[in-house]
């Protein structure tokens, strides 16, 4: 044997040893499971009245399909009318309680949140956000007809009922 081979012998030895360590000390991290909608979720906290945080391991964000809340105070601009309050009527509704979602066309934003229809009970909380006045009917977006239709109907009440953001003869939608 020439002292060449013995050499790579010695590397190669090294090199397995290396690996078979590498991978003792640092097994590999399953995927994440995929978030579905027959799995009820906990809430952890909501962010504002379109955004909440779920308890699983990657503490997922969610942003509620095809509504629009007042944005809250931030980068040194004011909140808008409303925003506290939708972000503590939904977070009163779900923050520590569990939920159930529901995917559309698209399953995340720009933003890499998860996009969903929120349940808690049989209550559809985009829904509700918009009928009592908290939301926008946010249609422009790639989401299903019949949803877009009843989160229009819902500002459709909401707007003849004068409730929340339509409390006054002014459309929220001239201030954006």
């Amino acid at each position: 044997m020439q002292f060449g081979s013995s050499r790579r012998l010695i590397v190669l030895l090294i090199l397995v040893c290396f690996v078979v360590l590498n991978r003792w000390l640092f097994p590999p991290v399953p995927p994440a499971e995929p978030l579905d909608d027959q799995t009820a979720y906990r809430v952890e906290r909501v962010v504002d009245g379109d955004t909440l945080i779920l308890a699983d391991p990657e503490r997922t964000r969610v942003r509620l399909i095809g509504i629009d809340t007042p944005e809250l105070a931030r980068d040194g601009k004011s909140a808008e009318p409303l925003a506290e309050a939708a972000k503590r009527w939904l977070a009163e509704q779900i923050e520590g309680r569990e939920v159930r979602l529901e995917f559309d066309i698209e399953r995340f934003d720009r933003y890499d949140r998860t996009l969903a229809y929120v349940y808690h009970g049989k209550t559809l909380l985009n829904e509700a956000l918009v009928r009592r006045g908290f939301s926008l009917a946010e249609t422009r977006y790639p989401y299903s007809d019949r949803m877009k239709k009843r989160l229009s109907r819902a500002e459709a009440l909401a707007r003849e009922d004068r409730y929340g953001i339509w409390a006054n003869d002014r459309d929220p939608r001239a201030d954006r």
